[in-house]
């Protein structure tokens, strides 16, 4: 078992995502809402966690044998959190009656969730 720290953010698999998508950094990040610097810089951040590079650089850039076998992992994190997300906003029933419980617009969850499904 690894003893090593996890620091994996939500952007950066959004931003890996998206890089998939496009094929290109310059793209990715104008889609994504930030410079070329810092999504080319949250990539490698991912892929220094990881071990290995996710992306074989190029024109267009191209999935590693890594990044194959992480895309479907990333985008099925990406839906589960999608699901609690659709969970929050229909209400949560308590104690098997019908109340459904508001989400507090300056709750903490709710400012870094808007922020997380913005990038």
């Amino acid at each position: 078992m690894s003893t090593r720290r996890s620091f994996m953010e939500l952007r950066q698999i959004k931003y890996f995502l998206v890089l998939c998508q496009v094929g290109t950094f310059t793209r990715a990040a104008a889609i994504s809402g930030i410079s070329q610097p810092s999504l080319s810089n949250a990539i490698r951040r991912l892929e220094h966690e990881l071990g290995r590079p996710l992306f074989d650089r190029g024109s267009p850039v191209r999935l590693s044998p890594l990044g194959e076998a992480v895309k479907p992992r990333f985008e099925a994190i990406l839906r589960e959190i999608d699901k609690i997300h659709q969970l929050s906003s229909e209400g949560i029933t308590r104690s098997g009656n019908d109340q459904r419980r508001e989400a507090d617009p300056s709750d903490a969850f709710t400012c870094a969730r808007r922020r997380v499904m913005t990038v």
